[in-house]
């Protein structure tokens, strides 16, 4: 009665060890979690809908492209507030259309289906329907063949 047998205890400890050990592994496995989502009559392919998710994903906190600003200013800026994705192309992918707004995400989602396959055909695809939206830049020869009025 003076307790229990070194040996039960010894192994008791020795499970407690283990499923400690195996709640510490199952916590940073749940870090790295990663989800699927599918967006149902997207115009991403299938391999991009397919894709992954990082298991502490969130979306950037860019502005709205709503087709009165220069789209290749809404690119290089989505690109800079998702830099963390941006080895993940089917990742930017599928946070671009977020980034659009009214008619520009009409647009997107009108495109046809599974037509997109990387990051670099969502950029072209934007970029060509928004090109007449684009800012001009003047340089130095356009400047000095303006005459003064």
């Amino acid at each position: 009665m003076g307790g229990e047998p070194k040996n039960n205890r010894s192994s008791d400890l020795h499970a407690l060890d283990e499923l400690i050990q195996k709640w510490i592994v199952e916590y940073k496995l749940q870090d790295h979690l990663t989800t699927i989502v599918k967006i149902p009559d997207s115009p991403l392919s299938v391999e991009i809908q397919e894709c992954e998710f990082p298991g502490k994903f969130s979306t950037s906190t860019c502005d709205y492209y709503a087709r009165v600003s220069d789209p290749v200013q809404h690119i290089q800026y989505f690109q800079e507030n998702t830099i963390v994705y941006s080895h993940n192309d089917p990742v930017m992918c599928f946070t671009f259309p977020f980034s659009l707004k009214d008619a520009a995400s009409g647009w997107f989602y009108a495109l046809p289906l599974h037509s997109l396959h990387n990051f670099g055909e969502v950029t072209e695809a934007f970029l060509t329907q928004y090109a007449s939206r684009q800012e001009v830049k003047n340089n130095i020869h356009h400047l000095l063949s303006v005459k003064m009025r």
